[in-house]
């Protein structure tokens, strides 16, 4: 009974969370990355061909920006909810849901969810079988030299194996020359960088950069150590830091610092090594061009 009970509680959770996802996929990435793309292009935007950079489980950038380029295409390292379950329980769910079958189950319904809260916020139809999705085996990307206009990622690059220069150079490889990139990621010296939710950030804030747990699947790359690991194959690269909204730092008035009110003097004091700038700032996105 209790098992039962467990389970529906479970089931409730993830209907929920789908809701929640969808309302932040479509308002607040796609939003913001299709303002930043729209700002990167101008009028050229619909000729543009993106790779979207671990597009995920869900791949929601190729069903939110398929109508507004010309071919946006996802590549990942795990399945996609288009290969169905059985190719999900063999990969034992997601990077940050670790857990067997289990948890593939329960990812896998959440996608359902997911997509039908998706559709009516978008007020667009998710129709599989029109994207173009490649697995790969995380070294040389499955495509030919200068394939793309743009290569596009969010919440990745914390995630990726270091060093950072290899998927650097396969990103330049398969770019036109003056290609861009947009490439967000979740900043591990920031108040959440942990990954492990908000109660823990309040129960113990930044405690992750003081002894504390986080998520083993985050590099702990630096913003600065991003930058110099792109500086080679990429020109005029910009970082410009955005809060929980997507809003950017410097450039909307509503941006609101992450954390903020949880720096006392004490834990600022323990963090002393560590830029300000960095504790306060939830993610950071990476633009520039191919040398």
């Amino acid at each position: 009974m209790n098992r039962v009970l467990a389970l529906a509680r479970q089931a409730a959770r993830a209907r929920s969370g789908a809701a929640s996802r969808a309302e932040h996929d479509y308002h607040t990435v796609y939003r913001a990355l299709k303002a930043r793309l729209q700002e990167l292009f101008g009028p050229a935007l619909p000729s543009v061909r993106v790779l979207d950079f671990g597009c995920g489980f869900t791949y929601p950038l190729l069903i939110l920006l398929q109508k507004d380029v010309k071919e946006i295409v996802g590549v990942d390292v795990g399945p996609s909810f288009r290969d169905g379950l059985p190719s999900a329980i063999a990969a034992g769910g997601g990077l940050r849901k670790p857990g067997g079958a289990a948890a593939a189950v329960l990812e896998y319904a959440q996608a359902k969810h997911y997509y039908r809260h998706l559709q009516q916020q978008a007020a667009i139809p998710v129709r599989h079988a029109d994207y173009r999705i490649v697995r790969y085996d995380g070294s040389r990307l499955p495509f030919d030299e200068g394939a793309f206009d743009c290569v596009i990622s969010n919440a990745v690059l914390q995630e990726l194996p270091l060093p950072l220069e290899p998927f650097a150079g396969e990103m330049a490889r398969v770019l036109k020359p003056g290609g861009a990139i947009d490439l967000e990621w979740h900043n591990f010296y920031s108040w959440s960088g942990h990954y492990k939710g908000e109660q823990e950030s309040r129960r113990m804030p930044w405690g992750h950069l003081r002894g504390g747990p986080y998520h083993p699947c985050l590099n702990r790359a630096t913003p600065t150590a991003i930058t110099g690991a792109y500086s080679p194959a990429f020109a005029h690269l910009r970082v410009l830091g955005h809060d929980h909204q997507y809003r950017l730092r410097d450039r909307d008035p509503r941006y609101v610092p992450e954390g903020k009110d949880s720096l006392t003097p004490e834990i600022a004091a323990q963090l002393a090594e560590y830029p300000r700038e960095w504790l306060l700032t939830r993610g950071y996105i990476l633009q520039g061009y191919r040398r």
